[in-house]
């Protein structure tokens, strides 16, 4: 009986034993490893970005340097090519770099490097750690073409308006890269008082709609309302400009229009004067010869009634009128109109009163 036991013994030992026998395992490799490569050409700094992702197992400190060949290649399909540059790719943060220590490895290669030539680039990366293990070589290629900037022309565009018109203004744009490289035709405008302003929605359209009258046709055109009211006349300057999709903007068209107005200056607040004071007129004026200047006394009504002063000469900007007995009102106002078209006036803003 313990024969038995003592052979069933020495079984499950050795079936123990064979069931634990050591494995030899390879150790994972120690070498970095480029995760990512990006190779970026800006037409608009004119320069080649190079950017490369750096794992190492050992951790970031472990990383001794990444080297980059830069080389010019004969054509697209080129595997090898002649060498430009060779170098460091940086992680210590900018100028050379974005962001300090984060795996990121990067350097900036300035156009003067590769003479603004066109044509196909090719980047080699290397990383190495202090143990002088080092990761495969990772390429990638990159197009360097020169950007030419869109160019306008003038078809068509008003040189006067009068307060309230609508402007038309038509412009050809071309691009080199071809129609589609054009993202926009904007526009400023310089008011007589010297400002200048520009939206993101003044752009003229190429699209067959709003008064465009074929999409495509690299004709571009825009409606420029103007107000009735505005306190502006005399030289208005329009700047026309494109942009296309590299940020490259064309040379800048100025269009110089004018427009006949007077604007009164004062009265325009709730003045009160007595009979036999003098009013002191004051007003600004472009392209105007002569003005009516009137008054009237119910100022509020539906059709005001008014009453000539004085025939002035519009660039003296000023007039002096005494007030004549047995005019009392609160509700009085100037009017100031263009003698040879009486559509261009203005009307002081506020009614004063004569007691």
């Amino acid at each position: 009986m313990k024969s038995y036991r003592f052979i069933s013994l020495v079984v499950l030992a050795f079936g123990l034993a064979s069931c634990f026998k050591p494995t030899t395992e390879t150790p994972a490799s120690a070498d970095p490893v480029i995760d990512s490569l990006t190779v970026h050409y800006s037409q608009l700094n004119k320069s080649i970005f190079i950017a490369a992702d750096i794992y190492d197992p050992q951790g970031i400190d472990d990383i001794d340097s990444v080297s980059f060949t830069l080389s010019r290649l004969a054509s697209e399909a080129s595997q090898t090519g002649t060498p430009i540059l060779t170098g460091c790719l940086s992680d210590d943060g900018p100028p050379e770099d974005i962001i300090c220590r984060d795996g990121l490895f990067s350097f900036l290669v300035d156009s003067a490097i590769f003479g603004n030539r066109n044509g196909y680039y090719k980047v080699d990366v290397i990383a190495y750690d202090t143990d002088g293990n080092e990761s495969e070589t990772v390429s990638q290629k990159t197009k360097v073409e020169q950007n030419t900037a869109p160019s306008i022309f003038m078809l068509s565009a008003p040189t006067n308006f009068e307060k309230g018109d609508t402007l038309k203004f038509r412009i050809r744009a071309t691009d080199p890269q071809g129609p589609d490289d054009i993202i926009s035709v904007s526009y400023g405008i310089r008011r007589p008082n010297g400002e200048y302003s520009e939206d993101w929605t003044w752009t003229l359209r190429d699209d067959g709609l709003w008064g465009d009258d074929h999409a495509d046709d690299g004709i571009y055109t825009v409606f420029q309302p103007s107000s009735a009211q505005s306190k502006y006349q005399g030289l208005f300057t329009f700047y026309f400009f494109a942009k296309d999709a590299k940020g490259a903007l064309s040379d800048t068209l100025k269009a110089s229009i004018t427009n006949p107005g007077v604007t009164i200056n004062f009265p325009n607040l709730q003045e009160n004067i007595s009979i036999g004071d003098t009013l002191t007129i004051l007003w600004e004026s472009a392209y105007i010869s002569s003005l009516q200047l009137a008054y009237t006394l119910n100022a509020s009504a539906s059709d005001p009634t008014f009453t000539n002063i004085a025939v002035v000469t519009a660039t003296t900007g000023i007039y002096k009128w005494k007030i004549p007995s047995g005019l009392q009102s609160s509700d009085c106002r100037i009017k100031a109109y263009d003698t040879s078209k009486s559509s261009r006036y203005d009307i002081s803003d506020n009614s004063f009163t004569i007691q």
